[in-house]
């Protein structure tokens, strides 16, 4: 423990303070006499080089994708855009990744109007490839790529009627869904639900 020469503003008498405190007080007049403290400001600016980081995230990112961890890649893409906003590798394997279907999008119910056949079902083709039936009171999940794609329903048992309509899928975020309703002259009437 060491003491630090002053003087004191008030009374110009020598004094002695503990080098571990900031102030202390004149054994004379009792002033409080505080330690000046040498502050060094720092004038500019900092920049941070993350190209490193971003090469690797980068990697990882595909590596990612490779292996179809979907929710990974897109982390990983997240963070460089947070480091660089206007990455181009960022941005296209973003853009590639909304094109990525998880889960299914296209949902299709089917009903039986009042006076029609309950056990009516409806067949389902999706860009002429056949999909399945669909019975009275049921509904089926479908998974499709970003694009429009024909879809073709047809009462089974009624082959002169059918009804073709589009579906477009814009990204993996849209979700379609239909109601199609069987009803009395073998027509199908479709509606959004």
């Amino acid at each position: 423990m060491g003491f630090i020469p002053m003087i004191c503003p008030q009374c110009g008498a020598q004094i002695e303070i503990v080098d571990s405190r900031d102030f202390g007080f004149c054994s004379y007049c009792g002033t409080k006499i505080v330690r000046d403290k040498i502050v060094i400001e720092h004038r500019g600016s900092i920049s941070l080089d993350h190209s490193a980081e971003i090469k690797n995230l980068l990697l990882r990112a595909g590596e990612c994708m490779r292996m179809g961890d979907i929710d990974g890649a897109e982390k990983k893409y997240e963070q460089v855009l947070t480091m660089d906003y206007d990455n181009a590798i960022a941005r296209r394997g973003l853009q590639e990744l909304y094109r990525v279907i998880k889960e299914p999008n296209f949902s299709l119910a089917v009903t039986i109007s009042k006076f029609y056949n309950k056990t009516t079902r409806v067949d389902v083709t999706i860009d002429g490839v056949h999909r399945g039936e669909i019975a009275n009171g049921y509904n089926a999940k479908y998974k499709l790529e970003v694009g429009s794609h024909s879809v073709r329903l047809k009462i089974v048992s009624v082959p002169f009627y059918k009804l073709d309509f589009t579906v477009d899928i814009k990204d993996r975020f849209t979700k379609v869904n239909y109601l199609a309703t069987c009803k009395i002259g073998n027509k199908i009437e479709l509606s959004d639900c």
